[in-house]
Order: structure tokens, then sequence, then C-alpha cells
């Protein structure tokens, strides 16, 4: 649990100077390491639905995600650098 803490901390400080030297797809990639560190605290930080989401995102031109907002009212935030109509297209399968 603490190696896990530690390594999002260490991926917080990472994405500050990935942005800061403007290297946008990095942030991308951070956020799927993000997600897949955060996964392995608990059992309850994500369900199958927000998993199905996700990977549906992932195979439709999303690099990785976050998780915004806490207690079931939140959203899932994609970073997608490219087919961003593929991505909203797959998404509308939940509309």
């Amino acid at each position: 649990m603490l190696d896990r803490l530690h390594k999002i901390k260490e991926i917080g400080h990472y994405t500050r100077k990935i942005l800061e030297k403007n290297k946008i797809d990095e942030f991308g990639d951070l956020l799927h390491e993000h997600w897949l560190v955060k996964k392995g605290l608990s059992s309850k930080i994500s369900d199958p639905f927000t998993d199905e989401v996700y990977e549906t995102a992932r195979k439709n031109g999303a690099i990785g995600g976050k998780v915004i907002g806490a207690g079931g009212g939140g959203f899932l935030m994609f970073y997608c650098p490219k087919e961003k109509t593929k991505l909203v297209s797959a998404m509308k399968k939940w509309d």
C-alpha cells in the first residue's frame, strides 16, 4: 500500500515536469499509469461499469484517463490526442 502511494506521489511530480515541458502525450501515459496504480490500492476504486468504459475509451483512441469526483457523482476524463470522433462515438454507447 505504501509503495503504491509513493508511486502515485512520484507520478504527480513527474506530471508537473512533463506538462511544464509541453510533453502532452506523456501526460496521457501518466494518466494510465496512475489509474493502474490507484486501482491496486483497493477493489473499491473502480467497478465493472467504470472498467468497461475505461477499456472502451482506450480501445478507441484514449491514451489514459482518470476518475474525477467521488461518491458516485464523478466522471471519467480521458486524454485522446487523435481520433476524438472515434472516442466520442464509442462513448455514446452509454448515452
